[in-house]
């Protein structure tokens, strides 16, 4: 069977860890930069009261079971072959608060069955992104690229 690379920033983080742990079987590697990975925590933090309208307001049940049914940090399954998964968050990010990378790449490792790596990446002087220069940018790119080359098997050197 065919299986997929993925990576996502931020919200994309979301999205493919929500979509990691929803079909695990169909991914050979998985990239997460800067993504919100607690749902149901974030709002509790600075700038997650501004996501209340995108994310849904667990205060409010309707929204409560939407946002538990996708939430990362909620949803990883124990004893279960996670694939290869590297995930980067920034010491100075103030959007999405470090602790939910490395607690949900915690709970990956903690879970995973397989032999494929799960990945935390701290940088230091970096953020969320905004403001970042341009090798930082670089880096960032080529650290997620190399990745997912290495764990969906991509030949070191392209022939023409």
């Amino acid at each position: 069977a065919v299986k997929f690379g993925i990576m996502g920033c931020s919200d994309g983080g979301l999205l493919v860890s929500a979509t990691l742990l929803q079909h695990p079987e169909a991914f050979k590697a998985v990239v997460g930069l800067v993504g919100v990975y607690d749902s149901l925590g974030h709002e509790r933090f600075p700038n997650g009261t501004y996501n209340i309208p995108e994310y849904g307001a667990t205060s409010v049940k309707e929204e409560f079971e939407a946002v538990l049914a996708y939430s990362p940090q909620q949803n990883v399954k124990p004893d279960t072959a996670y694939p290869a998964v590297l995930l980067e968050t920034g010491e100075n990010d103030l959007r999405v608060a470090p602790w939910q990378t490395r607690k949900f790449g915690a709970a990956l490792q903690a879970a995973t069955t397989s032999d494929a790596p799960i990945l935390v990446v701290t940088k230091t002087n970096a953020g969320h992104g905004q403001g970042a220069s341009f090798s930082q940018k670089v880096g960032r790119t080529a650290l997620a690229l190399t990745f997912l080359a290495q764990h969906l098997g991509l030949p070191e050197k392209m022939t023409e």
